[in-house]
């Protein structure tokens, strides 16, 4: 290793570049970047939407749906639920609405299943080069 460092000196102008900061493309908060994410894929229909997604994507809903830090984001959440549900009745056998606390959608369960496709969406933002504030 130590006969390669000057190697590496010569050449990390090839290895080491400076991104400009309107490159970054920051995120005020990781909400804002799974609610686009979720937009993408349930609306815009870039991906296929599969029942995984959508349970994901009501997931996300129902447990953002009552912080007040997401007001801002209500209106599109809501757009959100609504179009998953309409996927996961046509495509499922789930046909009631998710009411947080029963059944399907108890807290201990949906915090599993969203801390598991959080960790996913953070790594996949950096992944971008997003910044997550």
């Amino acid at each position: 290793m130590k006969r390669l460092r000057p190697m590496f000196k010569k050449l990390e102008w090839i290895f080491l570049t400076e991104i400009s900061a309107d490159e970054i493309k920051e995120i005020k908060y990781m909400t804002e970047y799974q609610v686009n994410y979720y937009e993408a894929v349930v609306i815009e229909k870039r991906w296929p939407l599969s029942i995984r997604e959508a349970l994901d994507c009501v997931d996300f809903v129902v447990l953002h749906e009552r912080d007040p830090r997401c007001y801002e984001y209500w209106p599109r959440m809501a757009e959100l639920c609504k179009q998953a549900m309409d996927f996961l009745k046509v495509n499922t056998g789930i046909w009631e609405d998710p009411i947080y606390g029963q059944g399907y959608y108890e807290r201990e369960k949906i915090e599993s299943r969203y801390e598991f496709k959080h960790r996913i969406l953070s790594r996949h933002a950096e992944s971008l080069g997003f910044v997550d504030v």
